[in-house]
């Protein structure tokens, strides 16, 4: 995990427990021997923007994934077995 990473991870709990103010935090780092500061910025309309994205993706494979199930549901088996293979290889995907 990235030092950016990691300073998210530690950070976001904090930001997401009242996400309506604006907030942001600095971190010295040194890269490459070169010092920097870095500045992580948490808004709530980037929030919102990205809560949206999610969903919306979420929405997309959730309808993916149903319209893979009621396929798989028409096909006709010779055996359980092969039945329950198609399964199994459905749920890998």
């Amino acid at each position: 995990m990235t030092d950016a990473q990691e300073l998210i991870k530690n950070i976001a709990p904090d930001w997401m427990a009242n996400p309506q103010g604006m907030a942001w935090r600095t971190l010295g780092n040194n890269y490459a021997g070169v010092n920097q500061r870095w500045l992580v910025v948490f808004s709530p309309q980037a929030h919102q923007r990205g809560l949206k994205s999610v969903n919306k993706h979420c929405l997309k494979q959730t309808t993916a994934n149903l319209k893979a199930f009621k396929k798989l549901c028409q096909q006709d088996f010779q055996s359980i077995d092969e039945a329950q293979n198609a399964l199994n290889q459905f749920e890998k995907n």
